[in-house]
């Protein structure tokens, strides 16, 4: 596709408020092999990847440390992560893939909460894969996309389409990047994220592609942690290897 299709794909994003966007390519076997094993191989018609990021609001992350046990907090924080900022990216998918569509391509929107595995928490396609190959940032210790502008404080979509789109950011934060690549892993030997989970659960291991999850995250251990948040204290919380970490603080 064209440069103009590009700055469509920019237009979209910024109109839905998105932080940033990028284009994965996925044809590399490894990523494919991801790919078949939680989504099918079904999903390897697609050849790219359109990755988009919206930034969470300091307003709430930052209250996270001292209040990640306040009932008050950790629902606000629940509607805003997983349901507030869930729609904006779903809004800013579908209209993605109706531009891809409309251009005479394959779409397909990723949600960005449906798990189709839930002991592992995994849906048909790791977005922050997708995210890290679109060069928008890095997986961190703690298993989340890290993006230089605001750290982990972003969520994700994903619209996979067989259009020939240039893989790279787009744009990334608030200026364009011009095309980067596979982002690149600041973590250094900051375990920030390790020393503050309450539940154990991050390992402190770096990421690579192809290697499970739990080799950097007890996911069954952050699941039930929260989980048994929820009934206590109303609503998905915990939130602090979010908060903590130093890049994308004020």
């Amino acid at each position: 596709m064209t440069i103009s299709s590009e700055s469509r794909l920019r237009e979209i994003a910024a109109g839905e408020g998105m932080f940033a966007l990028g284009v994965a390519d996925l044809e590399d076997a490894a990523v494919r092999e991801v790919i078949v094993s939680q989504g099918g191989e079904w999903l390897t018609s697609f050849s790219r990847a359109v990755s988009l990021a919206y930034r969470l609001q300091d307003g709430i992350v930052d209250r996270l440390p001292d209040g990640h046990r306040d009932p008050s907090t950790v629902r606000l924080y629940d509607e805003h992560v997983y349901r507030a900022v869930n729609r904006r990216l779903e809004a800013a998918g579908m209209k993605v893939a109706e531009f891809l569509g409309g251009a005479g391509h394959g779409a397909l929107v990723i949600p960005s909460s449906l798990y189709v595995e839930e002991n592992r928490l995994a849906g048909q396609l790791p977005h922050k894969m997708a995210a890290n190959l679109a060069g928008l940032g890095w997986i961190g210790k703690n298993a989340l996309l890290v993006t230089r502008k605001a750290g982990p404080r972003v969520r994700l979509i994903t619209v996979l389409t067989d259009a020939p789109l240039r893989s790279g950011t787009i744009e990334a934060g608030e200026s364009t990047s011009g095309r980067t690549g596979p982002g690149k892993d600041y973590c250094g030997t900051c375990e920030r994220c390790v020393e503050v989970c309450p539940a154990g659960a991050v390992v402190g291991h770096s990421f690579a592609v192809g290697e499970d999850v739990a080799q950097r995250v007890d996911v069954a251990a952050c699941r039930d942690y929260r989980t048994a948040g929820k009934k206590e204290l109303g609503g998905l919380g915990c939130g602090l290897c979010v908060a903590v970490c130093p890049h994308g603080q004020a």
